[in-house]
């Protein structure tokens, strides 16, 4: 037979199990859900119609004015751009595969190495996730893009620096 103690301390966990499960499932419903962590792919990140905070930070491919070569040559000489580039531990072409993860502050994109133009050529076939911190920002339950960052398009290839 237990002592009465331990009967008392038996009883008060069993109350205090139950008092924390009937604040759990009370509070539970606090907690709105914006789709986001259900977003595992492009067509369901895209199906979200996430608005855009501040447009003008975003690249658009085809505006002559956003000539992404023609800034850095501006802020570096153009010889200085190239030894840069040249000493870039990992230079290569990449695919994005139609997989997303979301991770409370992050979102990651896999992609697969289809060419190693520098750098280590283990790397050619595999399989990696390239992780943007913080790209979109959640108020009251909306969705808002945030960053300057742009994602990787399925179907498309880029050129990555490591």
């Amino acid at each position: 037979m237990l002592k009465k103690s331990t009967n008392i301390w038996i009883l008060l966990s069993i109350i205090l199990t139950f008092i924390v499960l009937i604040i759990g499932k009370n509070t539970k419903d606090l907690v709105i859900s914006c789709g986001l962590a259900e977003a595992t792919t492009w067509e369901k990140l895209t199906a979200l119609n996430i608005p855009v905070n501040h447009p003008e930070n975003i690249i658009c491919q085809d505006n002559e004015e956003n000539d992404i070569y023609g800034i850095l040559v501006d802020i570096n000489q153009e010889t200085d751009l190239i030894h840069r580039l040249k000493t870039i531990p990992l230079v290569v072409i990449a695919s994005p595969v139609n997989q997303l993860e979301y991770n409370n502050t992050t979102l990651g994109q896999k992609v697969v190495i289809e060419k190693v133009l520098q750098g280590d050529n283990r790397q050619l076939g595999k399989t990696i996730t390239i992780y943007q911190y913080s790209p979109f920002q959640i108020r009251e339950g909306n969705i808002y893009y945030e960053t300057q960052m742009t994602f990787l398009t399925p179907n498309e290839k880029y050129v990555l620096f490591f």
